[in-house]
């Protein structure tokens, strides 16, 4: 396979990661982050999912192909990680972002508790 010019590359990553959406916006605690692939491709592309908190931290990171055949993935769980503002950052795997194709896409999400099964949010006599 013919290698592609590193415009044609930032292109490909353009139009590969400009179909892909996270299918929320907000997660609780211990549920999947899926991305989602809008439009179905006709390519394939590496492509590096990584979670990362409003202050820098990664949190997840999953490398993946994706095909025709890809109509989603999974990042991983929302599973201890701190609340607060995150973003799926979304770039081709590292070596090459850093040597060819400096392109990256960022999908921003909240990350909060599984809501209480108390309606009123207080503690129950017995849990005291």
């Amino acid at each position: 396979m013919a290698e592609l010019h590193p415009d044609n590359r930032v292109e490909k990553f353009t139009r590969v990661l400009g179909r892909m959406r996270l299918d929320r916006p907000a997660y609780v605690q211990g549920t999947p982050i899926n991305v989602e692939i809008t439009e179905p491709l006709d390519e394939r592309c590496d492509v590096l999912a990584r979670l990362v908190h409003e202050s820098g931290r990664t949190y997840a990171q999953h490398e993946i192909m994706v095909s025709e055949e890809t109509d989603h993935f999974t990042l991983g769980k929302a599973l201890n990680v701190p609340d607060g503002n995150y973003e799926v950052v979304l770039t081709p795997p590292l070596g090459e972002f850093y040597s060819l194709t400096p392109y990256e896409r960022r999908l921003p999400c909240i990350i909060g508790p599984a809501p209480s099964d108390d309606p009123d949010g207080t503690i129950a006599e017995s849990d005291q």
